[in-house]
């Protein structure tokens, strides 16, 4: 009996090892999946896309990544250490999560207990196909108009600042940086020299695209460690006279981000103490010492945190009037989540960096310490689409690395792939003003325009764009590798390399065909704009762009130029002339000195260029140094909105059941005066007395500030029941505007149309 127990003993282990061979590496794909929509679901709510997910997505995604979790750490078992770090982090984040309410900190908890033992380059190369991917996708929606491309003017001297399809201009910036130092951490033979292009390409970016002085700086520092990491291998690395300058980086990146926090509460309690010093810091730093002060007289300090809502820019270019937003991630952590998710965080960054520079990893402690000093003036420490490190400190890291093999092999490893992305990087360069040109014109032309619903297939789109680019990458350095080292080429390359190109020449022609249709198609608005583009073109001493359905023009007017720069964007170029929607209030370009003049019904035109002014002026066109156009608001939709009965040729009927009508409070208008024009129309049952017919009204801030409100009686309509009235108002960069119309006791009235425009 003791021999068949031992023996059924035995075969359970047995048993028991092999499901764990075989289903781990399952659920360790299964929850690297459900983590890369995750983090496709956080990058997406950071862009303009708006996609209409469904309310149950977030929570039910969280379950299901909890269960697998959960599984994963029944088939490793709990005698690791691991596992009950853990679970300890996951109660601190769960704690946190009831104080404040933020589910993405249960996704934090999930997390960092699900990448328990996954191998750290499995991480970041999901983080790169997903984040890095749709980040991708962003850039192309926002230059090709699919989205919004933000675009801001900031300071005295009104440095333009872009966004391109992302949130904020901060925010797209700071996402370049942190995919490079994923890029730079996972792909250890990517040569350095290579990063310090990129790196340099990032700070271009960071300074005259976004213009954020936190991830130019970042970017520069990131270029300073990579030029540290080659000084390192190659000079540092085995001689004994350079070890100390080694051992003083390594202290220096261990209390990187401790020293980096005090510093940073050392400012905040002077510049509570009215320090002069730090208030000229707090200048520097773009208020980050006050609005942090305000908030820690407010809530304090707590175990697990305290709940506020941070109001800050984004999503807009109209600034917050209300702006309160704590930008730095140290106060921000200690305050909103608690001294206990502090400690936590500081703890595990420590030790990360410490393990880090034991096992001779220098890139990712190099790149502890960059995240930590980025920290400095911006929030997304915590947020795992900007820092995805922030979850992974239980993942597992190779014990240690061979920097001296490293570098005998580097050059022959490194040299192919090198150079076919080098090559691919300067076509896609010269490709990219026509690509952005075309697809800003079939997207146009398809109305996927605005993101949401339309979003969709724009998305598709640019990732089965990004995956044929990658695809034939690939294939091609596969056999280029080959042919270097005399292997006999791969068939699955080739035919990879194939199917790649075929699939490019197949979206080429799609895309052409879609252009043709669009060209048939608009034939009368090109017509109607051709004696206004016709003078542009001729007379512009600069360059002309258009910015909807550009090939159609170019294929009809010579004189029209390809630019990856579009909208809004062209505002840092002089002596340019632009075509644009004529509902599209440019306030970026009125304010860089472009004027506006109206060519049709459609379409305008903004320009600097002072002979092509002349030309329009002295062919009879009414040009002015503002926008000029009256907007007209959509009377059919309205109605809709306000559950108000439309005629087709009366317009709304207000006052039916004392019913009101209500436009807004979603329009935003730039600082300047304004009139708002009202056609009114009696029903034919109205009274003759005069009596109060309505209330106007055009509010601001969500009804908050009212502008103004002008009463309409019945003495003010002629003989045949219509009359217009102007209401006259002015407003600073406010969202929320809404227009009014109350009626009066017993009144009933029709809109026929409103219009505003801006008063010179």
């Amino acid at each position: 009996m003791a021999k068949i127990r031992l023996l059924y003993q035995k075969m359970r282990e047995k048993l028991g090892g092999g499901v764990k061979r075989c289903a781990l590496p399952v659920l360790d794909i299964v929850f690297l999946a459900l983590a890369g929509i995750y983090l496709l679901y956080l990058t997406e709510e950071s862009t303009l896309f708006y996609l209409p997910l469904p309310a149950w997505f977030e929570q039910k995604l969280l379950i299901v990544m909890a269960v697998t979790a959960f599984c994963r750490l029944v088939l490793i078992g709990g005698y690791q250490k691991k596992v009950w770090i853990g679970l300890g982090l996951g109660v601190i984040y769960y704690m946190v999560y009831r104080s404040d309410g933020y589910m993405f900190l249960l996704y934090l908890a999930v997390l960092t207990i699900g990448f328990i033992n996954i191998d750290y380059r499995k991480i970041l190369k999901t983080y790169l196909l997903t984040v890095g991917a749709f980040f991708a996708v962003s850039v192309i929606g926002g230059l090709s108009g699919a989205i919004p491309n933000l675009v801001y003017l900031d300071g005295a001297d009104r440095t333009v600042r872009s966004s391109w399809g992302i949130c904020y201009p901060t925010d797209f910036a700071s996402y370049i940086v942190v995919i490079l130092i994923a890029i730079w951490i996972c792909h250890k033979s990517m040569p350095d020299w290579l990063m310090l292009i990129l790196a340099a390409g990032s700070a271009f970016i960071a300074w005259f695209i976004a213009h954020s002085e936190t991830s130019l700086y970042c970017s520069i520092l990131l270029a300073a460690l990579v030029l540290y990491h080659g000084f390192y291998r190659h000079i540092v690395l085995g001689k004994r006279k350079a070890k100390w300058l080694d051992y003083c980086a390594n202290g220096l990146m261990s209390i990187a981000f401790p020293v980096l926090a005090m510093g940073m509460f050392a400012l905040i309690y002077l510049y509570m103490q009215n320090n002069g010093l730090s208030s000229r810091i707090d200048v520097l730093l773009s208020g980050r010492l006050k609005y942090t002060a305000q908030v820690y007289n407010q809530y304090g300090i707590q175990a697990f945190g305290s709940p506020f809502q941070q109001l800050g820019n984004g999503f807009t270019t109209l600034p917050q009037n209300t702006y309160q937003f704590v930008d730095s991630t140290y106060p921000l952590i200690l305050i909103r989540y608690g001294w206990m998710m502090f400690a936590s965080t500081l703890l595990l960054w420590c030790v990360m960096t410490g393990k880090a520079i034991k096992r001779r990893d220098k890139r990712m402690a190099l790149a502890l310490a960059l995240i930590a000093v980025h920290a400095i003036s911006e929030h997304h420490f915590p947020e795992v689409n900007y820092n995805i490190l922030f979850v992974m400190p239980l993942a597992a890291y190779p014990e240690e690395l061979n920097d001296e093999y490293l570098m005998k092999t580097e050059r022959v490893k490194r040299l192919i792939p090198t150079l076919v992305l080098a090559g691919a990087a300067v076509i896609m360069g010269l490709l990219l003003p026509y690509a952005i040109s075309v697809l800003r014109t079939v997207f146009a032309a398809m109305g996927w325009i605005g993101g949401r619903e339309k979003g969709w297939p724009v998305i598709a789109g640019g990732f089965a764009m990004l995956v044929v680019i990658l695809l034939l990458a690939v294939c091609v350095y596969r056999l280029i590798f080959d042919r270097v080292n005399r292997r006999r080429m791969k068939k699955l390359a080739a035919v990879g390399a194939a199917v790649s190109i075929l699939a490019i020449c197949v979206g080429f022609v799609g895309c052409n065909r879609i252009v043709d249709r669009a060209v048939r198609e608009n034939q009368a608005m090109v017509d109607a704009d051709a004696e206004a583009v016709s003078i542009v073109t001729q007379n512009a001493r600069g360059r002309v762009y258009v910015d909807v359905l550009p090939e159609v023009y170019i294929r009809r007017f010579k004189g029209i130029s390809r630019t990856v720069f579009t909208g809004e964007d062209l505002s840092r170029k002089k002596n340019i002339t632009v075509i644009m929607a004529d509902a599209k209030e440019s306030q970026i370009l009125i304010w860089k000195g472009f004027r506006y003049c109206t060519i049709s019904d459609q379409h305008g035109v903004y320009t600097n260029d002072q002979a092509v002014i002349d030309a329009l002026q002295g062919a009879g066109y009414d040009i002015a140094k503002y926008f000029n156009k009256a907007f007209v608001v959509n009377l059919a939709e309205e109605a809709a909105r306000n559950s108000l009965p439309y005629e087709q040729d009366k317009g709304i009927r207000v006052g039916e059941n004392g019913q009101s009508l209500i436009y807004g409070p979603y329009v935003e208008l730039y600082s300047g005066r304004y009139t708002a024009r009202y056609e009114l129309s009696l029903p034919e049952n109205a009274p003759n007395r005069d009596y109060l017919l309505c209330t106007l009204r055009v509010s601001a801030q969500w009804g908050q500030n009212v502008r103004v409100e002008q009463a309409v009686h019945r003495s003010q309509f002629d003989q045949n029941g219509n009359t217009v009235v102007e209401v006259p108002f002015s407003v600073g960069n406010w969202q929320g505007v809404e227009f009014l119309a109350f009626a009066g006791e017993n009144s009933q009235f029709y809109v026929k149309n409103i219009t505003y425009r801006r008063t010179p």
